[in-house]
């Protein structure tokens, strides 16, 4: 079963903070998709407790109560071009 669940973080325009927390979610292993990135910007990392998730699937519950998920986001990367049509 696939479950979807929407959440902002980031800096927001007005400045404040970009953290952000999803309630009652249940134990399961959830895949973390970070959509929006512009121009340079690219997900270097996602760590929960002290696992790497950027390409596993996250498990709520295998880390303490109240363990954040930290998303870092690089911006040394080259913009993405689509490549050509004979590829």
């Amino acid at each position: 079963m696939t479950r979807s669940f929407g959440a902002f973080a980031g800096t927001r325009p007005d400045g404040t903070s970009g953290k952000s927390s999803l309630g009652d979610v249940l134990m399961d292993a959830y895949y973390l998709r970070v959509n929006g990135l512009k121009d340079r910007l690219y997900v270097k990392e996602i760590v929960y407790g002290s696992e790497n998730v950027t390409h596993a699937p996250l498990r709520v519950g295998s880390a303490s109560a109240g363990t954040p998920v930290r998303v870092l986001v690089g911006h040394d990367g080259l913009p993405y071009r689509t490549p050509p049509w004979w590829w």
